[in-house]
């Protein structure tokens, strides 16, 4: 007798609480994993429409992919530039959030062609960044060599996602160089978010493999395993909005603030603000771009980070019945 398909429900609440802190869920890093093995591992089956399973998976990772970009890179791009040059923020906080449901929405689907090519050059740089590390890390297998493989790969794009920054914001551009060495001012903000990308990718699997070895036995226990989830959900989530975005801001503000600088804009709003950031760029300047930017930026990004969260949990809650009956028949 064959047994049960996976429960629908497991399978979403896991697909969701990875969501959540935007985890990689094949990692299986919560807890929630271990209840479903009794049922997913228990017997091999025949997948009942293979084509369909593939083509639904595909369309998935395709849109989810595609919320992600616009909702936390594009849409996140604008969001920093507005908030970091708007005079008089904090008179405009009440009014903000109508800006970001409304204004924010329509600038950025105004312009299909812009959209498009900003799908394109998040394309290539992404692409492009995966083939500079993958050749790099051939070197050596080491985890710091891995780290600094990703740190040479980002500098040597870090023109390239300057451009792409002003491509989005509709900013005049340089002209198109992908591989080069860095400006110099954009060393320090490329580093840090690199940094703080991998940080943020790996520190928590590192936290349930700590967390594995100190409970031991008591890791079947239901308490147990909820109480580690809880923790490990804080811990991704915190560093996502305390370390990624702020570092991304502090990115996009010092690419934007550089341009304004040498096309006459910008920094004027700083200064009506109160606030300047130094033309001479070192890492005191860094520091109050960082400063700025987690003051003006963190709440709106947090925002816009759970609104991500509730657009992807619903293709997750819409496509999930279709991918457990093109793999399981009707039996789900």
């Amino acid at each position: 007798m064959a047994s049960p398909p996976p429960p629908l429900a497991g399978h979403l609440a896991h697909k969701l609480l990875h969501t959540l802190a935007d985890l990689n869920s094949s990692d299986n890093l919560l807890g929630i994993s271990a209840l479903l093995n009794s049922t997913i591992h228990t017997e091999k089956r025949a997948l009942s429409d293979f084509i369909g399973l593939i083509i639904v998976i595909l369309l998935q990772a395709l849109l989810m992919s595609l919320i992600r970009h616009v909702m936390l890179r594009t849409a996140g791009t604008h969001l920093i530039y507005s908030s970091t040059r708007a005079r008089h923020y904090t008179q405009k906080a009440v009014a903000k959030s109508n800006y970001f449901n409304s204004e924010l929405t329509r600038r950025i689907i105004s312009s299909p062609r812009r959209l498009r090519n900003d799908m394109f050059q998040g394309v290539t740089y992404n692409v492009l960044f995966l083939i500079l590390v993958n050749v790099l890390t051939c070197i050596c297998a080491s985890n710091i060599w891995n780290l600094a493989s990703q740190a040479i790969a980002a500098l040597l794009l870090a023109n390239y996602h300057a451009r792409w920054t002003k491509g989005i914001l509709s900013l005049p551009q340089a002209r198109r160089v992908i591989l080069s060495l860095p400006k110099r001012e954009l060393v320090v903000p490329c580093l840090m978010y690199t940094f703080a990308a991998e940080v943020t990718a790996k520190l928590p699997g590192l936290v349930s493999r700590l967390f594995s070895l100190n409970m031991g036995d008591d890791m079947a226990k239901i308490e147990t395993i909820a109480f580690g989830d809880g923790c490990l959900l804080l811990v991704a989530l915190g560093l996502r909005l305390l370390v990624l975005y702020p570092t991304f801001a502090a990115y996009v503000c010092i690419e934007t603030e550089h341009i304004d600088a040498r096309t006459g804009g910008g920094s004027s709003d700083h200064a009506a603000a109160g606030e300047t950031i130094s033309s001479d760029f070192d890492l005191r300047t860094y520091s109050e771009a960082a400063s700025l930017c987690f003051k003006k930026t963190a709440p709106w990004l947090a925002l816009l980070h759970f609104q991500t969260v509730l657009i992807v949990a619903a293709v997750e809650v819409l496509t999930l019945p279709l991918i457990h009956r093109a793999a399981f028949g009707a039996e789900v």
